[in-house]
Parts: C-alpha cells; structure tokens; sequence
C-alpha cells in the first residue's frame, strides 16, 4: 500500500539529530501540523479542541525501499 502524504508535522527543529529523545517532565515540545490540499480544509479537524491528546499515524518519508526488512 502506497502511503499519501496529507500533512506535515512542524517543529523548530532542523536536523533529526537536534530532537530530543526523551522530553524531561514538565517541558513542552510544540509541533504544528500543516494540511496540504485538499486535505487542508477546516472538516479535517472540526471538534479536535474538545480533545487534550492528538495520536498522529506517519511514514517515515525517507524509508522509501521496496519489501521488509527485520532491521531499521
């Protein structure tokens, strides 16, 4: 199954080694998610505000190998 891209997750971070692992209690790490068309559209999070927690599904965008492999 092919994935399609509808958003992107947006943080002040640039590199993938600039992220921390492991958030220290108390700390806040802020991530926008922005819509791409046409899936940007106000539908797509109607009633999200009434929620404390979002669970966001992704594909790694650079895992692009054909078949399994046990090994990341």
């Amino acid at each position: 199954m092919e994935l399609v891209t509808i958003a992107y997750a947006r943080n002040g971070f640039k590199d993938k080694f600039g992220l921390p692992r492991q958030v220290e209690e108390g700390s806040v790490l802020e991530t926008r998610i922005e819509f791409v068309s046409p899936y940007a559209v106000p539908e797509a999070v109607r009633g999200l505000e009434g929620y404390s927690h979002l669970w966001l599904l992704w594909g790694f965008h650079r895992n692009n190998r054909q078949g399994w492999s046990p090994t990341v």
